[in-house]
């Protein structure tokens, strides 16, 4: 759900995704004449974040696999008011997604950029779906320089935000002890007055000398989104791009490896800096091919090897292992 929605709504979204899994439960029970959801869990991870695990029946006892319920679903699932992202996972694995990859650069807004652009171009190929990235959360930030008339004045900066964050946050007078347990005494602005941007704007400050300075003329205001939070790999900001994909539609290997061949190259291009690697799913197959690959010319020096022993003589196994393949 998007930062900032109240528990109840997102209970109310579960609720609606929990209600469309029972009546495909029961269309595909009319259909092939028996249900395919056993058991449901319901798990509220946070005011925004919830997931709903699905038990299904034994795959020999049914005739459809667990992705063709997953599309069932999905399909069922009305839109969603608040929601920044739903994704299922249909498979076995936790691997991350079937298409994943990792991008790396120095500049925030040009990794924003570049995953927005693959996940643009994941997004034209039939069968891939639930594409997304694991970019935090961004909220509203506000930052705060001072004016160089009140600079002038001998207010600094770490005065300003000082004052600032007393005034919202609280500045501690006191602690006592209730119970035998301690309790901080905070003295700040009453909640009706710490709601908005107003009421910052609203504010006095003071100089270093006592002088009450409106906020307007002691500091400017500047409001941006920031990522709450992010993700560094040796040093550099890092961000996952994962899709899943209908395997029963589509290979996942050979869209990663056309995205790899032919669009990657021209990313890198647009945006200089940003480096690529694989992920996932897509990563596990490359290195189990690589494995393969060492496994067969290992096997291969092997048999090479062995044949050493009774002929002595290289150029010998070199013409028997040719004539082997010639048979």
């Amino acid at each position: 759900m998007e930062t900032g929605t109240a528990e109840k709504d997102t209970l109310k979204a579960l609720q609606k995704v929990e209600s469309a899994l029972y009546a495909t439960d029961e269309k595909l029970e009319e259909e092939f004449g028996s249900g395919v959801v056993k058991h449901s869990l319901v798990a509220l991870e946070s005011a925004t974040n919830a997931f709903l695990f699905i038990e299904l029946t034994k795959s020999e006892t049914r005739e459809i696999d667990g992705i063709s319920i997953s599309n069932a679903l999905r399909d069922a699932i009305p839109p969603l008011a608040g929601v920044k992202k739903l994704s299922m996972d249909a498979s076995t694995n936790n691997g991350g997604g079937a298409i994943a990859f990792r991008l790396q650069a120095d500049d925030l807004e040009i990794l924003s950029s570049a995953s927005q652009a693959l996940k643009d171009k994941l997004s034209t190929y039939q069968g891939v779906f639930d594409i997304t990235d694991n970019f935090g959360d961004s909220s509203e930030e506000i930052r705060l320089s001072v004016r160089p008339e009140a600079e002038a004045l001998g207010l600094t900066l770490a005065d300003l935000a000082s004052q600032v964050r007393y005034a919202f946050y609280g500045f501690e007078a006191q602690r006592i002890l209730r119970n035998k347990e301690e309790v901080k005494v905070m003295v700040r602005y009453p909640s009706d007055q710490r709601r908005s941007l107003s009421h910052l704007e609203n504010m006095m400050i003071r100089t270093p000398d006592g002088t009450a300075l409106p906020f307007s003329s002691a500091a400017d205001i500047d409001v941006s989104e920031s990522y709450v939070s992010i993700n560094r790999i040796d040093g550099k900001r890092a961000v996952s791009v994962t899709a899943n994909a209908d395997k029963n539609e589509v290979e996942p290997g050979k869209i990663a490896a056309e995205i790899s061949t032919e669009f990657l190259p021209e990313l890198q291009a647009r945006y200089p800096g940003v480096t690529v690697s694989l992920e996932g799913e897509t990563e596990e197959e490359q290195k189990a091919m690589f494995s393969l690959a060492q496994g067969f010319f290992f096997a291969l020096f092997t048999v090479y090897a062995l044949m050493a022993i009774p002929l002595k003589s290289y150029t010998s196994r070199l013409l028997l292992c040719r004539l082997f393949h010639l048979g």
